[in-house]
């Protein structure tokens, strides 16, 4: 994951909060993601769809231990809202995190039309930049639209505005059939071989 907004978005309920978690507690614990040793970093988790009983459930069943460089907030201001970037600024600056994790963007942008190509570049260029000139890794969990005959498409397959990924200097996509334990993550990315 880059420094910088990376998007990672899939289908509903095919384990895209799962990997996320996996990475952010990989960097609080300074281990691997994907046999890639990962520095060790401060990690801001939001896991603003889910609560503490889940994480902590899911954190057992991964083998991961609750780490003091890993926080886990559950609730956020909308980051449609001024206050809402001033207030994940201020808590960036205070606790050092080198990783933001939102999960999911539909959720932290609250109310806001998802289909509107200049809201969006606005919003989530907004947090771009902020992970840019703090020199952090922001990776935002999000949702791929129905499938189509176009399927297989990181950057087409995201749900809503396409300006939701242009802003973006990575996108993961990940792709699971139903039912199967395989899966298959595409990347594209301003800085991605």
């Amino acid at each position: 994951i880059p420094s910088g907004f990376t998007v990672l978005a899939g289908r509903p309920k095919l384990g895209k909060s799962w990997l996320a978690l996996q990475i952010a507690t990989a960097v609080g614990a300074g281990g691997k993601v994907f046999d890639r040793d990962v520095e060790t970093r401060n990690v801001l988790y939001l896991a603003l769809e889910d609560n503490e009983r889940r994480i902590k459930e899911r954190l057992l069943r991964q083998k991961a231990t609750e780490l003091e460089t890993v926080e886990f907030r559950f609730e956020w201001p909308p980051l449609t809202t001024p206050f809402a970037i001033d207030e994940l600024n201020r808590a960036i600056d205070a606790s050092g995190y080198g990783l933001v994790v939102i999960d999911t963007i539909s959720r932290a942008l609250g109310d806001a039309d998802q289909q509107d190509q200049a809201a969006m570049n606005m919003r989530l260029g907004a947090l771009q930049r902020m992970a840019i000139e703090r020199n952090i890794a922001l990776l935002v969990v999000d949702h791929h639209r129905k499938p189509t005959a176009n399927v297989g498409d990181v950057v087409d397959d995201v749900m809503g505005a396409t300006s939701k990924v242009g802003v973006a200097d990575a996108a993961i996509g990940l792709y699971r059939a139903r039912g199967q334990s395989e899966a298959t993550l595409k990347v594209t990315g301003r800085d991605v071989m």
